[in-house]
């Protein structure tokens, strides 16, 4: 798989969580089976920052050359976005979360194997 393959969806699914984080958090949070708590409502503005600048990166960068720079990006995603597939299973083991959680894993999963495999590809 090349970059411009997963860059693109993942660049078009980060920038409606950018805008969908902060405005519409208390919804999301209740789709995971939690309650839309002050801490997570004020992290949400930063996170949906990080959202749109990861977007705009992707965009950006969809069509970049090999380079160790993109390698180091997709690696750096891919590891990140693992951390979070495992941060939403174990937090589904605790009951801390509803079965909701899943979706999320499971685009996670998809994302980084994406990113894994974009890095080093130029085809």
């Amino acid at each position: 798989m090349n970059l411009l393959t997963v860059a693109t969806p993942a660049s078009a699914s980060a920038s409606p969580l950018s805008l969908g984080v902060p405005l519409a958090s208390p919804f999301m949070l209740q789709q995971w089976g939690m309650e839309p708590e002050s801490p997570a409502l004020v992290m949400s503005r930063p996170i949906g920052a990080v959202y749109l600048g990861l977007s705009l990166m992707l965009f950006l960068g969809r069509y970049s050359p090999l380079s160790a720079l993109r390698s180091a990006i997709g690696a750096g995603l891919s590891f990140a976005i693992d951390l979070l597939a495992c941060l939403g299973l174990l937090r589904r083991s605790s009951e801390r979360v509803s079965a909701g959680i899943f979706g999320s894993v499971v685009v996670e999963i998809a994302l980084s194997a994406g990113f894994a495999s974009a890095i080093g590809s130029d085809s």
